[in-house]
């Protein structure tokens, strides 16, 4: 399937559910044919799609916050949203509730931190509304304060600002009339980022450059200045879109939105996901549809930074496998430069490659293992343990991680009991996993301290109401 969504048969389940939604609506609301959705109910999660950890310093403390990017991929309703939720808590209803957790350990009445109806489960911090179809989700290397958000709704980069006490800062307002003193989780909807924080606009240098950002974002990086040049001039970010083109934007640190500066084409079609090398300020494209994995570079203007621009850095080719022509993702060995890891849907495989040795010819990689995953594999995420690197990857249609050891070069571990297991990140401090399970809107915990001997990672507890997919029959 193109792009870097879930697989067409819960994309066929998505349209089922709008269409049934829409017809009760024009048989309900016959008068009011210009809404486009429901207001989002507050602290729900509408088929997540990207997680990521407020970690400023792993190596010494353990994350505080979890964000949590809601896709609303069903238009159920009329925005996506972002959530912060507080992992002490978390922690600490795990414990109280099920003894340190368990699978079938289950934080579904969650509400806000200051929320103190009994039974419900306090854990969020603040959300907001940015949109529908957020498409992944990067944080300010520097401090971790600012997040940035490809958006396909609005076709725009979106940032907010954060801060672990008192949350999400984008001027955010309520899009009705709230009644004066209403508690935020009895508001029946969220407060929506203002437009100031979508960069969709063509002012200064976009303008000049007779910049268009069109196309439907796919995903996004940040680059430290410092990264690609020997001035501070703050953070570039890269974002790609999927009709082949990367877009250069850059965050000066004035705590202004970020500017359009440039945008290349000639990359190719359905791009799914852009990593950056460690250090380099060379980005990764992995795409469906070919054997090659694209690179974009940028070249910064030390004088006047926003005459900054990115170019095509070349491509590899995976050969002589049958095919490499749908790859979904792409990361690097954490410990040993010369060695990335590629996730295949053909074949349907975790891909280790050289990036110094060259394979079957001068444009190949050069192959060191394949390692055969389960069906539909979706995204990848590396974490060192007591010295060995694991390598896990999340498998769609299989409903499967599957867990690679790359020291010794095998599959060690195979875990199940999910729906629609998708993007995934790790704790290396707690040694703890959070996976999207997308397919039913809820968040899953495990425990990955076992792999250190030998052991298999166990699901510690879920996050969110069990939401399936509706079919045809309404199961």
């Amino acid at each position: 399937m193109p792009g870097s969504g879930p697989p067409t048969k819960v994309r066929l389940l998505m349209h089922v559910r709008v269409s049934l939604a829409l017809l009760a609506s024009i048989g309900a609301a016959a008068c009011n044919f210009s809404q486009a959705g429901l207001d989002p109910t507050p602290t729900t999660m509408n088929f997540p799609i990207a997680i990521e950890l407020f970690q400023p310093d792993p190596a010494a403390a353990d994350a505080s916050h979890l964000f949590v990017v809601n896709s609303n991929f069903d238009l159920r309703f009329n925005t996506g949203s972002v959530q912060a939720i507080d992992l002490a808590r978390v922690n600490d209803l795990l414990a109280s509730e099920c003894g340190g957790g368990g699978e079938d350990c289950v934080l579904d009445r969650l509400t806000f931190i200051d929320d103190n109806r009994a039974d419900m489960h306090p854990v969020i911090l603040d959300e907001v509304g940015l949109g529908s179809h957020a498409d992944g989700l990067a944080l300010r290397p520097s401090d971790q304060r600012r997040l940035y958000f490809p958006v396909r709704s609005t076709r725009d980069l979106t940032s907010i600002d954060f801060d672990p006490a008192s949350g999400f800062t984008c001027d955010q307002s309520y899009r009705a009339e709230v009644e004066p003193g209403t508690a935020r989780w009895d508001a029946a909807d969220i407060p929506r980022c203002s437009d100031a924080h979508r960069v969709t606009r063509r002012e200064a240098v976009a303008n000049e450059r007779e910049l268009d950002l069109t196309g439907d974002p796919v995903a996004v990086a940040v680059v430290p200045s410092l990264d690609v040049g020997s001035t501070e001039v703050g953070d570039f970010l890269l974002m790609a879109l999927r009709d082949g083109r990367v877009a250069l934007f850059l965050d000066d640190g004035s705590g202004a939105s970020p500017e359009l500066l440039h945008i290349a084409d000639g990359f190719p079609n359905n791009l799914v996901t852009l990593t950056m090398e460690p250090g380099t300020g060379v980005g990764w494209l992995t795409a469906v549809g070919t054997n090659e994995i694209a690179r974009v570079g940028i070249v910064v203007d030390s004088g006047t930074p926003s005459r900054s621009f990115v170019y095509d850095g070349g491509r590899l080719r995976l050969g002589g496998i049958d095919d490499g022509q749908d790859s979904r993702d792409i990361q690097f060995h954490p410990q040993r430069p010369d060695t990335a890891f590629i996730l295949s849907r053909r074949p349907e495989s975790v891909i280790e490659v050289d990036l110094q040795r060259r394979g079957l010819t001068n444009m190949d990689f050069g192959l060191r293992a394949v390692f055969e995953v389960g069906r539909g594999p979706s995204r990848l995420v590396t974490t060192v343990i007591d010295g060995r690197t694991f390598v896990l990857a999340s498998c769609f249609d299989a409903q499967r991680l599957f867990i690679i050891d790359a020291e010794v070069g095998a599959l060690v571990a195979v875990v199940g009991g999910f729906s629609g297991p998708f993007e995934t990140v790790i704790d290396p401090h707690a040694n703890r996993l959070y996976m999207v399970d997308f397919s039913v809107s809820v968040i899953r915990v495990l425990d990955i301290s076992p792999l250190a001997s030998g052991g298999v990672p166990t699901l510690i507890g879920t996050l969110g109401n069990l939401t399936p997919v509706m079919s045809l029959t309404g199961n």
